[in-house]
């Protein structure tokens, strides 16, 4: 079947990240954003949690207040633990060691769109790093929109996801990138297993935000 989406590897790293931002990102470039969090978790073939990885990363500009009041969950004063985080290049080797120690070799990288994947490898550039992470890449984004014949180019948000599986969106205390993993994790069923939502009459993407992506016939890269 075309719309059959096969787990790549034994073990699935999913990987999220959380970016610098100002009010609502609306005057926020691109190419001025910073990664300042790291969240992963794995999960094996059947599905069952092997491990969790959750790192603030130090940025090289000053986070507005916007940005440092999301992190207030954590601590009264999240200015003091970004100026105590390790800056990206450290993270990394942290991620990369996690990753080694707990998945292997066997494992694919799973991200939920290309965006994610273009500021890690842009950082890793930048730090003068060769990302070895991803020799295995999954955009669960399109895996996903395949598996359920979604025809939306580009594939729907997680969030987006989440709802047309039946579920509500899980949400901590300012680790988004945790919780975006958590809840990626949820729906692995409804594109590795047999699970598929139920058909809508008329799905409502308009309130949603897409970024541009191709629709190609794979969820790969």
């Amino acid at each position: 079947m075309k719309d059959k989406v096969v787990m790549p590897s034994n073990k699935t790293v999913l990987l999220s990240l959380e970016y610098s931002d100002d009010k609502k990102g609306i005057y926020f470039p691109k190419e001025k954003k910073e990664i300042i969090a790291i969240g992963a978790k794995i999960i094996n073939s059947n599905n069952t949690f092997v491990s969790e990885f959750y790192s603030l990363v130090k940025p090289n500009n000053e986070l507005s207040q916007y940005c440092l009041n999301k992190y207030k969950g954590l601590s009264e004063y999240p200015n003091d633990l970004f100026n105590d985080a390790l800056k990206f290049n450290k993270v990394y080797f942290q991620l990369e060691d996690w990753i080694s120690s707990n998945a292997g070799e066997d494992y694919t990288l799973a991200i939920w769109g290309k965006y994610d994947l273009e500021m890690f490898n842009k950082h890793c550039k930048s730090y003068n790093l060769i990302n070895e992470l991803s020799y295995k890449i999954d955009n669960l984004k399109l895996s996903f929109a395949i598996k359920n014949k979604i025809k939306k180019e580009g594939g729907v948000p997680i969030k987006t996801a989440i709802k047309l599986a039946g579920m509500t969106y899980m949400k901590g205390k300012s680790k988004k990138a945790k919780d975006s993993v958590d809840n990626i994790s949820r729906l692995l069923p409804y594109i590795y297993g047999e699970y598929r939502i139920k058909r809508q009459k008329k799905i409502n993407y308009k309130k949603t935000n897409f970024n541009n992506e191709k629709f190609k016939g794979t969820g790969s890269y």
